[in-house]
């Protein structure tokens, strides 16, 4: 009997909801039940189990060797989200995502010539699981499934066609949710000579995850292209975007910027989970006395506090919890950002939109217009911002924003090129027992 998904208690709204989503991809309905949030991978297989009177799978207990592995391919059963657990005489016990899918059971039995007995298990630990037991990247064989050709590449409408077909959604989606849950910064897909590299970036380090066959590499990008509401048929210059996608119930804002290169174009999928971050100072690796040196120059009424250091090494991230802690009913905050990162309530955030004269200098020019206690801008990149930064803090503004630099000790030369004044009060983290995004060379420097 096929599953009532009404029977879960979701509202009419996010059931009418989800089927529109699945009309617009093509996915299954359970799997955007999922990833909206809507319900947990848990307790979908629990209501899987309890309809179709089959109990849970134990996944910790694995086989040492694929089952039956010259009939029952690994693609299919990814495809299929099952993993073949064990033999019982002349039975195959089978874990599946969707028990209740009765085709799907049937073709398992028959292509494994036994009959099957059904268990369930999240689809999640059924992927983790076929990663175990076979020892291999979650490639998926969509080239010739789709029939990927020199010609289409340059097609624009073939294009759309492929990047709209479920398995290019699949593997996008899964390399989206497989960074979230890894808590990776990046996504990095790379055209190369072996084939089309996918890497994350976690704790500040590229690590490769899989290579997929490169006749993917158009449609994948057309598909990112889609998602971030980019022109897919302009392929000679870089583009940027954002997408804006639910993981696993989490919000997650995608920033995406795609570059041409010799062997086609690269992307990279910069993560910014809405809920994910915890804007706390501890959190963040602030000992103590660091903490009270750093509040004691925040909480001055005027000035300016820049945090400075490399790529990923927590500067925004520190702006933020910054404001976090200065957000008052008596105070007007307005932040000007390349992008918006995060969303404070309480906080005025204005997006550069440097094609239309929209920078940052221009909008911190008309900030000054509009009656701000304390003004963010997301870095400081050319000394008009910060002789216009210098001035904010002289008329009474506190000012708060960032510098990139590859060591505490730049930050000195790079803020006198820029606007010379006195030396800073520098509050500089050690690399001792802090996180790592921390101790990559942060500092927090303080005028005023």
């Amino acid at each position: 009997m096929p599953f009532d998904f009404a029977s879960l208690r979701l509202t009419g709204t996010h059931l009418d909801r989800a089927r529109r989503l699945r009309a617009e991809t093509g996915e299954r309905l359970d799997v955007i039940l999922v990833r909206l949030g809507l319900i947990s991978e848990a307790g979908l297989a629990a209501a899987y189990a309890a309809h179709a009177g089959v109990p849970q799978a134990d996944l910790s207990r694995l086989p040492d060797a694929p089952l039956l592995r010259e009939r029952i391919k690994l693609a299919f059963l990814r495809d299929a989200r099952a993993v073949p657990l064990a033999e019982d005489g002349d039975a195959l016990i089978i874990a599946f995502a969707d028990p209740t899918d009765a085709e799907l059971l049937a073709a398992c039995a028959f292509a494994a010539k036994r009959r099957i007995i059904a268990q369930v298990a999240p689809a999640s630990d059924i992927e983790r699981a076929l990663d175990r037991i076979y020892g291999e990247p979650a490639t998926l064989p969509v080239a010739a499934e789709l029939d990927i050709d020199a010609a289409g590449a340059e097609d624009t409408e073939r294009l759309r066609d492929l990047a709209s077909d479920a398995p290019i959604i699949r593997l996008v989606n899964r390399w989206v949710t497989a960074a979230v849950e890894a808590h990776a910064s990046d996504i990095h897909i790379e055209p190369g000579e072996a084939g089309l590299l996918v890497r994350f970036r976690l704790d500040g380090v590229l690590v490769e995850q899989e290579t997929q066959p490169l006749a993917l590499h158009a449609a994948v990008v057309s598909r990112l292209k889609i998602m971030a509401r980019l022109d897919i048929a302009e392929r000679r210059l870089t583009q940027d975007g954002r997408i804006g996608i639910a993981v696993r119930g989490r919000e997650t804002d995608i920033r995406i910027s795609i570059i041409p290169t010799v062997r086609g174009e690269s992307v990279v999928l910069r993560i910014l989970e809405r809920g994910g971050v915890t804007l706390d100072f501890a959190a963040l690796g602030f000992d103590p006395a660091s903490l009270a040196r750093y509040l004691s120059v925040l909480e001055r009424p005027h000035g300016v506090v820049l945090a400075t250091g490399p790529t990923g090494s927590g500067k925004t991230t520190t702006l933020y919890t910054s404001l976090q802690r200065l957000r008052r009913p008596d105070s007007k905050i307005l932040t000007v950002e390349d992008p918006v990162e995060y969303r404070l309530d309480g906080v005025n955030h204005t997006q550069v939109r440097p094609q239309i004269g929209l920078d940052f200098a221009a909008t911190l020019r008309a900030f000054l217009r509009h009656d701000p206690d304390i003004i963010m801008a997301g870095e400081i990149r050319d000394g008009e911002t910060a002789r216009i930064a210098v001035q904010a803090a002289l008329t009474g503004h506190l000012m708060l924003s960032s510098l990139h630099t590859n060591n505490a000790a730049g930050n000195m030369t790079s803020w006198q090129e820029a606007a010379p004044m006195p030396a800073p009060t520098a509050i500089a983290y050690s690399a001792a027992n802090r996180p790592a995004s921390i101790a990559q060379g942060s500092v927090v420097l303080g005028f005023g």
